[in-house]
């Protein structure tokens, strides 16, 4: 299969995940939702890195999140407080952009 079309795939696949995803947070508790978004970034840095497209903080971010993801269903604060610093993280690193 040509690197294209596995691209093409995969994003395919993640934008399909996405919708269903959405579909299903209509019935499902409501910290999902941040669980399912996240784990999209998840995938989509995976697919990126899967096409030679790396980047330290991308890797960092995903790293972040499969490490703690599964605090939804563990322990609620541990996974809130998780988002927080997650995106404090990431909005630190936007602004060292500018």
């Amino acid at each position: 299969m040509k690197q294209e079309n596995k691209f093409m795939k995969e994003i395919f696949y993640l934008l399909c995940n996405m919708i269903i995803s959405a579909n299903e947070l209509c019935y499902e508790n409501k910290l999902y939702g941040p669980l399912r978004l996240i784990d999209s970034v998840s995938k989509l840095i995976n697919i990126l890195e899967n096409n030679s497209y790396h980047c330290n903080f991308f890797s960092k971010i995903k790293n972040l999140i499969e490490e703690n993801k599964n605090k939804v269903s563990t322990n609620e604060e541990e996974f809130l407080n998780f988002l927080d610093s997650l995106a404090q993280y990431t909005l630190t690193k936007i602004n060292k952009l500018d």
